[in-house]
């Protein structure tokens, strides 16, 4: 089994961070759907309200839709009974599996044995900003970058960049 080489834990963003990329994700969802208005706004024309009037009104074909509604909503809430009963069976199948169970926490100690890194170092790291960790071939920590600045400063001035070998 191969391990990841990505640390990704989500729950330490900041609350800004996570509300700026739902606000993100909200916007381009909007621009999504906002692209189907012309193909939408296409379909209307053809259908247009006439034809409805003729369809619907004159013909008597409101009678034969409350006839099919009956038969789309027993469809619907069969689709909903199997979607649901479907689901249940996967959490019985599946509650009792390890991805479902908490995971155990590492230590610091482990982690820095994992990586071949001190634990003071890593301990520095924490306290970082922003680091950019380089991997040998076999999984360990070849170097890494950590980046100085105080946030006044903007971020295109980073030259208080310092290279720190793990090994050394």
């Amino acid at each position: 089994m191969k391990t990841s080489l990505i640390i990704e834990q989500p729950r330490l963003q900041t609350i800004i961070q996570e509300m700026g990329w739902a606000s993100v994700t909200l916007v381009f969802w909007a621009i999504y759907f906002y692209l189907w208005m012309p193909l939408l706004t296409l379909i209307a024309w053809y259908v247009s309200l006439n034809l409805f009037n003729v369809h619907l009104i004159e013909l008597k074909g409101y009678q034969s839709f409350l006839e099919l509604l009956k038969y789309y909503l027993v469809v619907i809430i069969g689709l909903g009974v199997l979607l649901i009963g479907w689901a249940k069976i996967e959490h019985f199948r599946f509650s009792k599996k390890t991805g479902r169970l908490k995971q155990k926490v590492i230590s610091l100690d482990e982690i820095a044995k994992y990586y071949h890194v001190p634990a003071h170092t890593l301990t520095s790291l924490r306290a970082a900003r922003i680091i950019n960790v380089h991997f040998a071939e076999n999984g360990s920590i070849s170097h890494f970058v950590k980046v100085n600045f105080s946030e006044k400063e903007p971020i295109s001035h980073l030259c208080g960049a310092a290279i720190i070998n793990p090994h050394a």
